[in-house]
């Protein structure tokens, strides 16, 4: 079909103008983006760039046109940038997307996300780069900002020794700190997602747990509850603190249990208990969303704004979308302003609202738009999928809340100070019983502006400044006046570091020991007043017993025939018994010496008489008179010197050492395995073992048996050894710690153990 010279001009006016109007678009698409844009050659020199590019990096459009991206690019994220561009140009790849940072006019760093495709031309050759920058520098900072909040929440809570947990209204655990594997040896994985009925807690206390957790929902008031645990560490009791946890409408969404270990609290009365019961028995026993609208119907829209909402292409192309029937009423008065905007200047600023998903939810969105055509008026409009940001938001928002619930709730002080002033940035409701101040008049100030005694605040940053020195968490004692008496107080100190591992703020949780400590201060007096009544009538006693054996022995060695009378035989029961309560009271005498030489200690009164000594020969004397008292106990003497080995020290007290150690390894060994006794010497240090081959010790009960009183759970001594209070090794440990010397045992479980102590050589030796 042939056309008149007057349709081919109107068909080139046509397709003129549809061209203009397409470069109109492109252009407008180009320089009224929410997001940086920019068109970049391959040997990356920026050809085109639009307004936002400019803001985002800070510089003149004139500015930057000279640079290339190789020149803006932090040096740290060049290498991958042209990696991915390297890609491109050599078709392995058709776009890429990363994260990455700018170089801004001012030197400042600025984070980007950045999608990059390559233009060819018809021969295939590269011909230039379409870039979208998009600005993500807030969403880093608020990923900056909840991974801090996270941090410090995971360090209350990692180094909190209290077990840690929330439940849901199905009494389910939905979390749990490393404190409960401690306790239980389940890992935190076992716990999730269950009850305390399916983790096997024994029936009368899962109804007990039950009730208090339903009571908290119920009520939306705190509760209390006690219980008891038997786990690998042993039988412990707990107090947990039950508190209700809202959400942002204020309904309870779950329960937050704290629960503290109070075995140490119970024990120590146990302890003194047990004490009492001793001495008694001692006497008795897609990145961005673009689209199209023309009115209020979207004409054309990308796959990443439909996906967005949750529609296909399909979907628009069949029934068309409406983008005011997918926004919700209360964004009309933003909308219309920006519809204002887009009719007076061909552009409107971005703004915050929501879209209505297909399923009904709402998805939070940032856009901006920009006329690109009048008649009819139609526009494009780039939308920015804020759901990410949001969730973080939420994140930050639900992390800093249960921060706040711990933290308000702990009966322990909470504080945080800045690394550098040692200024308090935050302090818990806890620090008013304390000091009497609330905890609102802390951040910003300094100890000594509040009034913190000058010794005490000293000491204090004596501390601080020990941990930003050392870089490591540890902890100190101390007392301090509170609001009404002396309190004895025990502080963690935990050094708190920001992405870039740059120490930035201290976090102290202090706990009140002072109850504890009176409770020993208790018993070491009663054991002092005991020891010294008891030995008295002991000696007594003892003497009484001697006087009657040698008397028996008179009246035997009288009496002797050829065959023994009735009344020999009786003298002789009577003189078997009479050497068994010798026996006896010797051993109630050591048990009472032993009490003594706590107190002694307790209250630094350990007299020694320090003197030249021979080790060697006291190493012998103390295996011969062991073996005097138990003659079917087989003792090696593994002597590694010919020589003397003298020694400083009081010859006693350190015999007293070694017969703990024989006696020891007697009480937990059979008659047939035989135990070592060994003396070496090493440059200037003598070493004295006892190996046995009893049932050994935990690497637990390693770190423990030098403490008063303990005695390991579950070992058993041997039948007519005695028993004893625990305070042996205490008492061995002090001893050579006296004499400048060290001390220590190895043992592997159902192997036995060696224990050993080293004295320092005599300057005459």
């Amino acid at each position: 079909m042939n056309t008149t010279p007057s349709e081919q001009d109107e068909g080139a006016v046509l397709l003129a103008r549809t061209a203009q109007e397409m470069e109109q678009r492109f252009q407008a698409t180009f320089e009224q983006a929410a997001v940086g844009m920019a068109h970049v050659a391959p040997s990356g020199h920026f050809l085109a760039i639009n307004q936002k590019f400019c803001e985002i990096v800070g510089y003149q459009h004139s500015e930057l046109i000279t640079r290339t991206f190789q020149e803006i690019t932090y040096a740290p994220d060049l290498s991958a940038d042209v990696a991915y561009v390297n890609q491109l140009l050599v078709g392995e790849l058709t776009t890429y997307a990363m994260e990455k940072r700018y170089i801004r006019r001012d030197g400042s760093l600025v984070w980007i996300n950045l999608t990059v495709s390559l233009v060819r031309n018809e021969n295939n050759t590269p011909r230039y780069f379409i870039s979208v920058i998009e600005d993500i520098s807030q969403r880093k900072q608020l990923e900056e900002t909840l991974r801090q909040q996270n941090n410090y929440l995971n360090q209350i809570v990692n180094n909190a020794p209290d077990i840690i947990a929330r439940f849901d209204r199905n009494l389910r655990h939905l979390s749990i700190n490393a404190a409960a594997t401690r306790a239980t040896g389940l890992l935190i994985s076992d716990y999730l997602g269950k009850t305390n009925r399916e983790l096997g807690m024994p029936a009368s206390q899962v109804d007990a747990w039950d009730a208090a957790l339903e009571m908290v929902f119920a009520t939306g008031e705190e509760g209390i509850i006690e219980f008891n645990y038997s786990g690998p560490n042993g039988h412990h009791w707990y107090q947990s603190k039950l508190a209700p946890e809202r959400d942002q409408e204020g309904e309870i969404v779950s329960i937050l249990s704290i629960a503290r270990d109070v075995t140490v609290l119970r024990q120590a009365q146990e302890k003194l208990q047990r004490s009492e019961a001793r001495s008694r028995r001692l006497m008795d026993s897609n990145i961005i969303g673009v689209f199209f609208a023309e009115g209020s119907l979207i004409i054309e829209a990308n796959d990443a704004f439909l996906q967005m909402l949750g529609y296909q292409q399909e979907d628009l192309q069949a029934h068309g979308l409406d983008w005011t029937t997918i926004t919700p009423p209360e964004y009309a008065k933003l909308d219309e302003r920006a519809i204002q905007q887009l009719l007076v200047r061909g552009s409107c600023t971005p703004y915050e609202k929501e879209f209505i998903h297909k399923d009904g939810s709402r998805v939070p969105i940032l856009i901006g738009a920009a006329t690109v055509q009048e008649d009819p008026t139609q526009w494009v409009c780039f939308v920015m999928d804020l759901s990410e940001q949001k969730r973080i938001n939420d994140e930050l928002a639900r992390a800093a809340q249960a921060f706040q619930t711990l933290a308000d709730h702990v009966p322990d002080i909470i504080t945080r100070h800045d690394a550098t002033t040692f200024r308090y940035l935050y302090a818990n409701p806890a620090i008013t019983h304390a000091t009497g101040l609330p905890p609102e008049a802390f951040p910003g100030k300094t100890s000594q502006e509040l009034g913190m005694p000058e010794e005490l605040y000293l000491f204090f940053e004596q501390q601080l400044t020990h941990v930003v020195q050392t870089r490591q968490p540890f902890n100190i004692s101390y007392s301090a006046h509170s609001v009404d008496q002396l309190r004895q107080y025990q502080s963690n100190l935990v050094p708190e570091y920001d992405s870039d591992q740059n120490m930035i703020s201290i976090l102290v949780i202090t706990y009140d020991i002072t109850e504890l400590k009176e409770l020993e201060s208790r018993k070491d007096a009663f054991i002092s007043i005991a020891g010294h009544e008891l030995r008295t009538p002991l000696t007594s006693l003892k003497g009484n017993l001697q006087l009657a054996n040698r008397q028996l022995d008179r009246l035997i060695a009288d009496d002797q025939g050829l065959f023994m009378s009735p009344t020999q035989l009786t003298l002789h029961e009577v003189q078997k018994r009479l050497t068994r309560s010798l026996h006896q009271v010797a051993l109630q005498q050591r048990l009472i010496n032993d009490l003594l030489d706590v107190s002694r200690i307790t209250i630094n009164k350990l007299e020694l008489s320090i003197e030249e000594c021979d080790l060697r020969a006291l190493v012998q004397e103390s295996v011969e008179d062991q073996l005097a008292s138990t003659p079917t106990q087989a003792i090696q003497l593994d002597i590694q010197t010919t020589d003397s080995v003298l020694i400083m020290a009081d010859r006693d007290r350190i015999g007293q050492v070694i017969s703990n150690y024989l006696t020891n390894a007697i009480k937990y060994s059979n008659n047939d395995q035989p135990i070592t006794v060994g003396l070496s010497v090493q440059a200037d240090q003598a070493r004295v073992w006892v190996q046995d081959h009893g049932p050994g010790l935990s690497a637990d009960a390693q770190q423990h048996i030098w403490e008063r009183f303990y005695q390991e759970p579950g070992v058993t001594a041997r039948s007519g050894s005695g028993t004893g209070l625990g305070i042996g090794l205490y008492i061995c440990q002090t001893i050579i710690a006296h004499h400048n010397g060290q001390l220590g045992v190895e043992s592997t479980l159902g192997q036995g153990s060696t224990f050993w102590f080293t004295l320092p050589l005599s300057t005459s030796q």
